[in-house]
């Protein structure tokens, strides 16, 4: 599961089922697991704030923060739901869960969102979680092990994967500049010997909260397209 701040994305993986590959310059062999159902929804807390500032701050009031994790937890079970019917697999043989989101997003779910979180120097509550039980959460699941840190999955997925040919940062001699351009912005920045990292809240610029003009990159955001007569380049 991929919680991110708009939409939740899951996927339900056949463990003991995989295809071995490699890359031509033999540096990238692994596996890659067969995708049984994938699913997504809308993150709920959308109700409360379109971006994870808004969310923080809502969490502060009497009861927000119980209700941000309840709601979430709500998508989460719904989406669970959503794969085990398209699989038809009995939610009995799934014996992980996963969960990976921005930090913001980690703390909502365990509910331990603190007021310093947003402020200097900006501590999460936690920056490792072992594996619990789902139940304990409210996840309609028997098992979870789950995985959180101050910076995102995808950017330090892309710093140190083989499979991104953006990727292997961390071997390499020239300084290189990774962004992941997400609502919640990442950027890791180095190469073998040092890497540095910083995230933001981008949320406004994607999710038009807090801004005069613009809006969600949904229907009706793109209003008319032509061609260029010349070029042939489209034109939004």
């Amino acid at each position: 599961m991929d919680i991110g701040t708009t939409t939740i994305f899951g996927q339900l993986l056949n463990l003991n089922e995989c295809v071995v590959f490699a890359c031509s310059d033999g540096r990238c062999d692994g596996t890659t697991l067969f995708a049984l159902a994938e699913a997504s929804d809308y993150n709920t807390q959308i109700s409360y704030g379109e971006d994870v500032i808004t969310r923080i701050v809502y969490s502060q009031r009497p009861g927000g923060l119980k209700k941000l994790q309840e709601v979430v937890v709500t998508t989460l079970n719904r989406i669970i739901d959503e794969l085990l019917a398209m699989s038809r697999i009995d939610r009995s043989l799934i014996s992980h869960l996963v969960i990976a989101g921005n930090t913001t997003m980690t703390q909502l779910l365990w509910a331990s969102i603190r007021n310093t979180f947003r402020e200097e120097p900006y501590v999460p509550t936690a920056n490792f979680i072992p594996p619990v039980r789902a139940i304990h959460v409210g996840i309609t699941l028997e098992i979870m092990s789950m995985f959180t840190s101050f910076r995102w999955w995808p950017a330090m997925w892309g710093a140190i994967s083989w499979r991104d040919p953006r990727s292997g940062i961390f071997q390499r001699e020239t300084l290189t500049l990774y962004m992941d351009i997400e609502p919640t912005e990442e950027i890791v920045l180095g190469n073998k010997d040092w890497l540095a990292s910083v995230s933001c809240s981008a949320g406004p610029a994607f999710e038009g909260a807090g801004i005069r003009f613009g809006m969600r990159a949904t229907r009706g955001a793109i209003e008319e397209v032509s061609i260029h007569p010349h070029t042939f380049e489209p034109m939004i």
